[in-house]
């Protein structure tokens, strides 16, 4: 996946279309690239969705939250200080959420959120999961992120999500062997109930 880190990047959406959007009256969105689109498209990855009018300019469609330099072919716009409202435009569409202090608690489908539950019972978490699908699959990592002081925060796509199911399981099953030969505490003929359930879901007995 590639990580789109909006303390860093800065999207530049043509002044032409964002103009036309504008005066439109309609609905439209921006999306990462700065792509002007209505209507929006789902599973569009935005930064800026709203409604405009010919009596406003193109600065005005912007809240302080957004940081808008403006050329005669291009406007550019720094969307890190957005992104409380970013996340919610995404949220439901990412295949996953890293944005909270919790962590991640689920993935967009059932058959992933199936492989995280069982994986759980042999302590691999969501967060190593989604690594996998972080390192091994092609999508986007929409986040902030900064050093000092850290801070991350960010919403997963993956754009194939049925080959990500299949890296996510194949990882744990892999995982889940290991812990079986090796794993002092999950020897095979004294499987608590879930675990053994777990076990077996991931061909791994």
């Amino acid at each position: 996946m590639k990580k789109f880190n909006l303390f860093v990047e800065s999207i530049r959406a043509d002044r032409v279309a964002l103009n036309e959007a504008k005066n439109s009256g309609k609905e439209f969105g921006i999306d990462i690239d700065g792509e002007v689109s209505s209507p929006i498209k789902k599973g569009t990855i935005l930064i800026y969705k709203g409604v405009g009018s010919k009596s406003i300019t193109i600065k005005d469609l912007f809240d302080n939250s957004y940081k808008i330099e403006e050329s005669p072919e291009t406007i550019s716009i720094n969307a890190g200080g957005a992104w409380r409202g970013i996340l919610e435009l995404n949220r439901d569409s990412a295949t996953y959420d890293d944005s909270s202090a919790d962590g991640i608690d689920h993935f967009i489908t059932a058959d992933m959120e199936e492989i995280g539950w069982h994986a759980t019972e042999f302590n691999i978490t969501y967060r190593e999961l989604a690594e996998v699908l972080e390192s091994r699959c092609d999508g986007i990592l929409l986040c902030i992120e900064q050093e000092e002081p850290y801070q991350f925060s960010g919403l997963g796509f993956v754009y194939d999500l049925y080959d990500g199911k299949n890296k996510m399981y194949e990882f744990a099953q892999r995982k889940v062997k290991e812990l079986l030969e090796e794993a002092d505490e999950f020897e095979a003929n004294f499987l608590e109930q879930d675990e053994l359930q777990a076990a077996q879901f991931f061909k791994a007995l």
